[in-house]
């Protein structure tokens, strides 16, 4: 994760605080975390994100406005059992 985003740019490892946050989120590792789903539909909020990795959640499908990443330069999803990415990803 040190490869992206700004350097010593904060990597957030719970999407609450990182929605919470008032300064812009670069990085967000949700690796083996459970993830709320009301949080998770609000994650297109994170308009800076340029790093996001997921793995291991137990989720079938991304919320729509995942497409707002348009400065995403890392995803993974590892583990997860995907069924589709929504279009608005096409946006990265």
């Amino acid at each position: 994760m040190d490869l992206y985003g700004p350097p010593n740019s904060v990597t957030y490892k719970s999407l609450k605080t990182a929605l919470s946050s008032k300064d812009p989120v670069y990085k967000l590792n949700l690796i083996n975390q459970e993830i709320d789903p009301r949080l998770f539909l609000k994650m297109g909020k994170l308009k800076s994100l340029q790093v996001l990795k997921l793995g291991f959640n137990g989720l079938s499908a991304l919320p729509e406005d995942i497409g707002n990443f348009t400065s995403l330069m890392y995803f993974s999803s590892k583990g997860n059992e995907l069924k589709c990415i929504p279009k608005s990803a096409g946006n990265w």
